[in-house]
């Protein structure tokens, strides 16, 4: 009786609506409502800590995917520059010889350091590395060992030209051959003291230099030593190719010098020299360095197909190796999406979770690889083409490649996450629960 009283009223008191049933609806049916994007970016990263291990492994492989990639189009362009740099520096017009040999000699006969005061002259001698006397220290030593040689030998000979006057059998040959080596025994010694005086000179003015000391005879030979630089040196410039690269930059100190002291015309020819012989010397240098690396300009400038194919597969392995990370990652969460959709989690709700999961991956691993990128491309175009990766490395026009390397990680995570994101969010929940940890 009881038992039919209970079937047939609805409101006896244990069929009413227990305590607090309302709020449990309510929060059971926020199951079905879009969570905020907050809740689901923590949910994300909690999933992440949990499976440190695995999301490391995937990072990596985007890391690697995305260094190449930003390495393989970084690399290209500085072979691309460094190859249009040698393009540039072997166009150099050349000069008129005639015009560069009159603007030459008269800036070799012109007084260029008249008005120049002392502290002007000692900075020009500095900049001509006049201070730098170690090379005459060493000459100066050679030069005094040979000194003592010769005073040995021309003692010899002077003893031998002696025995020889002294025997009355010896022809006038003789006596001739003799006096003629004594003669040139005694040459060869007042040229060797004329060079010893030029060094020691040399060297004082280069000690006096390193000094702060104003010795009036120390201006007047490095007056005279500047002026015999000068002619040397500027007419050195009308002859293509006589010049080294230091003794180069010693006659661009007299072409600065001779701004103000030159006709317009003249002044400009001397700088187009030095330009024109720079470019051909690194041109040469340049040819020689990409020579040396099995780099052809040609082929730099035609664009190298392999390299297109090197980014397509690595970016196929990349997605490959995501989308199976995360089709583990689903295995490993079944029970986890059973029970989330159990209470009342949508099948779009799943996909943004793994999808953001995998987006953040894919951020975290792009930045990486792209730092990676950049530096390998660096280091390796150093030891490629040496200071030349310096200057023509495109620090400003390659900014698109990192910016399209870190997009492009990222949508290689999405892409690849696609899928296991989708089997996630069609799982039953009922064959979700059955399966065993």
């Amino acid at each position: 009786m009881a038992s039919k009283t209970l079937e047939h009223d609805p409101n006896h008191p244990a069929l009413a609506d227990p305590p607090h049933c309302g709020d449990l609806l309510e929060q059971l049916e926020q199951g079905f409502r879009p969570l905020p994007t907050r809740t689901v970016l923590a949910m994300a990263l909690g999933s992440l800590r949990v499976r440190m291990l695995r999301s490391s492994v995937t990072t990596l492989s985007v890391i690697l995917a995305i260094a190449l990639l930003a390495y393989t189009g970084l690399s290209g362009m500085l072979a691309r520059n460094v190859a249009l740099e040698l393009r540039r520096l072997e166009s150099q017009p050349s000069m008129d010889a005639q015009r560069l040999a009159d603007a030459t000699s008269v800036a070799a006969a012109s007084d260029l350091l008249g008005g120049l005061p002392v502290a002007g002259r000692r900075t020009l001698a500095k900049r001509l590395q006049m201070q730098r006397v170690e090379p005459q220290k060493a000459a100066l030593n050679e030069a005094n060992d040979g000194r003592r040689r010769l005073d040995g030998e021309i003692e010899l000979a002077k003893s031998s030209l002696a025995a020889i006057q002294s025997d009355q059998d010896a022809d006038a040959a003789e006596r001739a051959a003799a006096g003629e080596k004594v003669e040139w025994l005694e040459q060869q010694r007042a040229d060797l003291d004329a060079t010893r005086a030029a060094l020691e000179e040399r060297i004082g003015i280069g000690t006096w230099l390193r000094s702060a000391d104003e010795q009036p005879q120390m201006v007047e030979a490095i007056n005279t030593l500047l002026r015999e630089r000068q002619q040397s040196l500027l007419r050195g410039l009308a002859r293509a190719g006589q010049l080294e690269e230091k003794q180069l930059e010693h006659v661009a100190a007299f072409v600065d010098l001779a701004a103000n002291k030159l006709a317009a015309a003249d002044h400009r020819t001397l700088r187009e020299a030095l330009e024109v012989e720079h470019a051909k010397r690194g041109a040469s240098a340049l040819r020689r360095l990409l020579r040396r690396n099995g780099v052809s300009v040609e082929a730099t400038l035609a664009g190298n197909p392999l390299d297109t194919w090197l980014i397509v597969m690595a970016l196929l392995t990349c997605a490959v190796g995501i989308a199976n990370a995360m089709l583990m990652s689903v295995t490993e969460r079944i029970r986890e999406i059973g029970t989330m959709k159990c209470l009342g989690a949508q099948d779009g709700l799943v996909i943004r979770l793994f999808l953001l999961e995998s987006a953040l991956l894919g951020i975290v691993g792009g930045a990486v690889g792209v730092v990676v990128g950049v530096v390998v491309a660096l280091l390796a175009g150093t030891l490629q083409f040496g200071g030349t990766a310096l200057t023509q490395f495109p620090f400003v026009a390659g900014w698109r490649i990192p910016i399209l390397s870190l997009l492009c990680g990222m949508a290689l995570s999405v892409c690849g996450a696609l899928y296991p994101a989708i089997t996630a969010s069609r799982m039953r929940p009922v064959d979700a629960l059955r399966v065993d940890e």
